[in-house]
């Protein structure tokens, strides 16, 4: 076969046929199709679900608890009420090296951390150090611009009096409440949780300062009783000397 020949052989079998043309064009067209067909489904028909995984991923969303209302006398002093504390706790990892220095001297003139806390936060020998829960918001204010300090909002029940008329108010045992008002009324005291979204780091860690509250807590309400503090206050103190005279194993008394 001459030079021209084999040429003009390699020019023709380098020109496609029509129905390979057209299949070639078929598949563009399928997988154009399949390309807008699968982003309309993303977009479009799944978009709220994969928004809200991908929100799952940068926030994390949190429950702010209701302030409990109180239980009063029949003179509005009142009987049980909620305290609200703070849990402060650090992360070692997340705390700034240009921050360091001044978080450790508020948290040992101001909070009063201990050595060993001091010591693991500047070391960074424990990553999650809790310093406790009996901070008010003074210290909250103190440490809040400090860099990996997480604040968690504590609520307590305080009975100024101690016991007295403890089996008309209740208590709480094991998380519910139980027994007296406290149990009886415990909707109508409860209030609705409020929430909070904080956003997360790459880690998946609360990012200080970028914390949102998106509802507000509504705090419960109070329960007044005909009970008078003073008068109950006399006759406890009456029962308790009767106890101790007759050698009785207990008693009740509620005026």
């Amino acid at each position: 076969m001459s030079r021209r020949a084999r040429a003009r052989r390699r020019r023709d079998t380098a020109v496609l046929s029509p129905w390979r043309r057209r299949l070639l064009l078929c598949g563009w067209l399928f997988a154009a199709v399949a390309i807008v067909a699968r982003a309309g489904q993303l977009q479009v028909l799944q978009a709220e679900e994969w928004r809200e995984i991908a929100e799952g991923q940068h926030l994390s969303s949190h429950d702010i608890p209701a302030t409990r209302g109180a239980i009063l006398d029949r003179n509005g002093v009142p009987l049980v009420l909620s305290r609200e504390r703070f849990e402060i706790s650090v992360d070692s990892e997340q705390v700034r090296d240009q921050q360091k220095d001044s978080l450790l001297d508020v948290l040992r003139d101001d909070l009063g951390a201990s050595a060993r806390a001091l010591r693991d936060i500047e070391t960074g020998r424990r990553k999650w150090v809790v310093l406790g829960t009996r901070f008010g918001t003074t210290e909250r204010e103190l440490v809040r611009r400090f860099h990996g300090v997480h604040v968690r909002r504590d609520l307590r029940r305080h009975s100024p009096y101690g016991d007295l008329a403890l089996g008309v108010l209740g208590r709480q045992v094991d998380g519910r409440w139980r027994g007296g008002i406290e149990q009886a009324f415990a909707e109508h005291l409860a209030g609705k949780p409020g929430l909070e979204q904080s956003a997360k780091d790459k880690f998946g860690r609360s990012i200080p300062g970028q914390t949102v509250t998106v509802r507000e807590p509504e705090a419960g309400c109070s329960v007044m009783l005909t009970i008078d503090v003073d008068l109950q206050e006399i006759a406890e103190d009456v029962l308790a000397e009767a106890i101790e005279q007759h050698g009785a194993r207990g008693g009740d008394v509620l005026v």
